[in-house]
């Protein structure tokens, strides 16, 4: 429920530090998005807690597998080098073992500057490309590249990849339901081309990437 009363929360003393001010940012974040909790709680917080507070979620119990969901930041090629570093050994971290590794990439953005899937090539993953409709229907060279991407061509993964279409800014302004964004969603890629074009139809539809990642994480369960 939105909330339009402004106003101040004291969340610490004063910062004396500036090595100290990413730290007390990202507490006050943590206390900010779990208001059910005292923010007192997330003032002795260190910065690996706040990661895992903040990027993952598990599933634990007698029935079932052990499972963790872990939003893993992207990488930035322009970002400092010790930051690029950092956030590539993150990365490189969670994806060992046996995991289902999710990749979003961006049609804004050149694939080839998305390390993030040249990371995580060789493991069991799947592509979801997003920002479709931000490309301009004169880009037909760029269009045509992505559909390229999409129907296996370039840059294959061991499971694909699928598309997705968001709402916009004034959709979202506008309280746009999560069903009437999905009829917009297939309406976009039926009458878009490339993609009403692709031989690949399915993957331009959120629910059968959602069934295909069921399936696909079933089967990992079942291997372990």
């Amino acid at each position: 429920m939105r909330n339009d009363e402004i106003k101040d929360v004291p969340f610490s003393g004063r910062i004396t530090s500036k090595n100290d001010v990413e730290l007390f940012l990202r507490r006050a974040q943590a206390a900010v998005l779990n208001p059910p909790v005292t923010s007192a709680r997330f003032l002795d917080s260190s910065m690996e807690e706040l990661r895992v507070q903040m990027s993952s979620a598990d599933l634990v119990g007698l029935e079932l597998t052990d499972l963790s969901f872990i939003d893993i930041p992207g990488i930035l090629q322009n970002a400092d080098p010790e930051v690029v570093k950092l956030v590539e050994d993150l990365v490189r971290s969670h994806i060992k073992g046996t995991c289902l590794i999710l990749v979003a990439l961006p049609m804004s953005d050149d694939i080839e500057n998305q390390k993030a899937a040249q990371l995580a090539k060789r493991k069991i993953l799947r592509g979801v490309l997003t920002k479709s409709d931000t490309l301009a229907p004169g880009s037909t060279n760029l269009r045509e590249l992505w559909l390229d991407v999409i129907e296996g061509c370039r840059h294959p993964l061991t499971h694909g990849y699928f598309c997705t279409r968001h709402p916009d800014d004034e959709e979202r302004a506008s309280g746009v339901t999560a069903s009437e964004a999905r009829a917009t969603s297939t309406e976009f890629f039926s009458s878009t081309p490339p993609w009403s074009t692709s031989m690949y139809k399915e993957r331009f539809v959120t629910g059968s990437l959602v069934k295909s990642l069921s399936k696909l994480l079933t089967r990992i369960i079942d291997d372990v």
